[in-house]
């Protein structure tokens, strides 16, 4: 075997690779075509479509195949074909090229011998002028030959059919091999149009043309569309006429996409954003997605489908621009696989922005006399009559593009500020607004008359999207209230229209305080005792409860100074008949240790400088517990008075 026969046997195999990759002939190819009652044996077996990826002829056939006719007599009928060849089958041919086309004809193609030579027939189309009613078949032969490698092609068998009269059409639907076309490659992308009338057998004469010329053209007879290469995009409707014999026609169409591959997108701010490269891409090596910003041209990492979806989008990304570059399988003039590249077109990113305004706000609160607050500086405590506050904060519109222009700021504060004697004095002291003081702001009362609200207003939010503001307040006795308040922002359009909604920061505590150290004593009851509670400390209860404190102590002092508390019993248990009960009190630590309550005053708790006075416990191991000595005891109710004393260092 020589090496050049080696050769063609492994471009035979590599064609054969290519068919399993890409798939048979096309679906669209001759769809009018009508199955007849013979068993039809062609004069020479059909190649087949070309197998096409877009402008790119991967396997050489027929791009356009014959389609069967239905005419009467005395209207002759077109019949056309197109052969694509791929760069391996055009190469083959280049030296001393040959080439010889030949329609053949049968009345009765049961047998390859009974084709005959259509006389003239040597040009991809063939006009039929019929001279008998009837089926003649035809079929193309095409054989290209040269130094190198010669092919041989032969079409689809097609019919003619002649009636005696005319078979008027009632309407036509149109479709497209292919419905979108590249407009920026070097070589104009082409496609099919077909024609379906109704009936079927229609004898009408069929014309093409299209809406826009700018776009593409067509072949009026054959219903080639070409599109337009130099970058025009758009929608071209590739339309059908069907002509009746009496001059009326019926008309269909069916729309082809020219354009550079990928379509423009437009997405509301915060959307994301799908860019598909268009077309019938069977077979694809590789593709990979560009991102250009401002000129400035980048792989977009991870993107190597033939659909690439942005992430969450800003008003930033609004102009960017997204193309993609694939990588498609074909073969070389000497029948190498190789690859062409195809670059789509520069599709742009629209970003419609989000108007609405992004608003964060930040308060902080401040006791000028006396400081006890948390970290965030947002609540104070203790705070009492006189003090003097200071709310600062800030509100930023993060929105660029936001419509608010304006704005105002409300803070609510307790209903009983101090009040400025000096009716022309403002209750508030030190209003800035950008640290600088301002006038533009007002002291208003709550609806229900339980707080009072500072409004600042006049806020420029047009050139400065940034803003603080601070004032300071003394307040009255609130006793032992906790305020809170959340300072808001409210803004405008343009026209000086209300923003819907509103924008509250933070929230401000404030714990006031009375400022005082008061305590509550409660009553012990001991039971209904019985002779195996003598010689035993015996718990009582508070309001039926053990664990109940005996004196209840609130201690609200701003400045707690050294506390003691004393008890004593001046008199012990007694009836009402003036028994009395051989018994003692004792105040129990829960260590067990105790001391005995009588007529001076004992101390059972001592609470150093600093420290909150705790209440006093009652419980199974703490508190005051009743101790009956041995004796005679009468069966009556006894009681006693305690003296409670609390007691401050000076």
């Amino acid at each position: 075997m020589s090496k050049k026969t080696m050769k063609l046997i492994l471009i035979s195999v590599l064609t054969f690779l290519l068919l399993i990759g890409l798939g048979g002939a096309s679906e669209n190819s001759n769809p009018d075509a009508k199955a007849e009652d013979i068993s039809i044996v062609p004069k020479g077996k059909p190649t087949g479509d070309s197998v096409d990826l877009l402008f790119l002829t991967i396997i050489s056939g027929y791009g356009l195949q014959p389609k069967d006719q239905y005419t009467f007599m005395g209207q002759p009928v077109d019949l056309s074909v197109k052969i694509n060849m791929n760069a391996f089958d055009l190469a083959g041919s280049i030296v001393y090229p040959f080439y010889d086309r030949q329609w053949y004809s049968s009345t009765n193609p049961t047998s390859s011998d009974n084709w005959q030579k259509v006389s003239g027939g040597t040009n991809r189309k063939l006009t039929v002028n019929p001279t008998s009613v009837g089926t003649v078949y035809y079929q193309d032969s095409y054989i290209k030959k040269g130094l190198l490698l010669g092919k041989s092609f032969y079409s689809d068998v097609a019919s003619v059919t002649t009636y005696p009269d005319p078979v008027e059409a009632t309407g036509v639907t149109v479709t497209v091999a292919q419905d979108y076309l590249y407009n920026n490659q070097k070589d104009p992308a082409v496609t099919v149009a077909y024609a379906k009338p109704e009936p079927f057998n229609s004898t009408a004469k069929l014309s093409w043309s299209v809406d826009n010329t700018e776009l593409a053209a067509i072949d009026p007879d054959t219903g080639e569309i070409t599109a337009n290469n130099s970058g025009k995009s758009g929608t071209v409707q590739a339309i059908a006429t069907l002509t009746n014999s009496n001059g009326d026609q019926v008309t269909g169409s069916a729309p082809v996409k020219i354009g550079g591959g990928l379509d423009d997108q437009t997405v509301n701010e915060g959307q994301k954003a799908t860019f598909k490269v268009q077309g019938n891409w069977t077979t694809v090596n590789s593709v990979t997605w560009h991102r250009v910003i401002d000129g400035k041209d980048s792989e977009v990492s991870g993107a190597d489908g033939l659909s690439h979806t942005t992430p969450e989008t800003t008003y930033d990304n609004n102009d960017d621009k997204y193309y993609a570059v694939l990588k498609v399988p074909t073969q070389d003039a000497s029948g190498n696989d190789t690859v062409t590249t195809v670059t789509t077109n520069k599709a742009n990113l629209t970003v419609i922005a989000d108007t609405n305004p992004k608003i964060t706000g930040t308060s902080n609160i401040y006791n000028n006399t006396y400081n006890d607050h948390n970290t965030e500086d947002t609540m104070i405590n203790g705070v009492i009559a006189g003090d003097n506050l200071t709310v600062r904060g800030s509100f930023t519109d993060t929105n660029k593009n936001s419509i608010m222009k304006s704005g105002a700021i409300q803070v609510n504060l307790p209903d009983n500020l101090k009040t400025n004697p000096d009716p022309n004095e403002s209750d508030l002291t030190g209003v800035k607004v950008d640290g600088q003081p301002t006038n533009d702001y007002y002291i208003g009362a709550g609806p229900a008359g339980d707080y009072q609200f500072v409004y600042l207003f006049n806020i420029d939010f047009s050139k400065y999207k940034t803003h603080t503001y601070e004032f300071s307040f003394d307040v009255e006795d609130n006793g032992n209230s906790k305020f809170v308040t959340t300072p808001t922002l409210y803004g405008q359009k343009e026209d000086e229209s209300d923003i819907d909604g509103n924008f509250p920061a933070n929230d401000l505590t404030i714990n006031f305080s009375d400022n005082q150290l008061t305590a509550q004593a409660n009553d012990i009851d001991y039971g209904k005792l019985k002779f195996s509670n003598v010689g035993k400390p015996v718990t009582g209860t508070i309001n039926g409860d053990e664990t109940s404190d005996i004196l209840n102590v609130s201690d609200n002092r701003r400045l707690k100074k050294q506390s003691k508390i004393l008890l004593e019993q001046p008199n012990g248990f007694t009836s009402d008949t003036g028994n009395k009960l051989d018994a003692e009190l004792r105040y129990y630590t829960p260590d067990g240790n105790y001391q005995i309550i009588g007529n001076s005053e004992v101390v059972l708790s001592d609470t150093p400088e600093g420290s909150t006075v705790n209440s006093i416990e009652n419980n199974s191991t703490t508190g005051l517990k009743l101790f009956i000595h041995e004796s005679l005891i009468k069966n009556e109710d006894y009681s006693s008075t305690l003296n409670w004393t609390i007691q401050s260092a000076p």
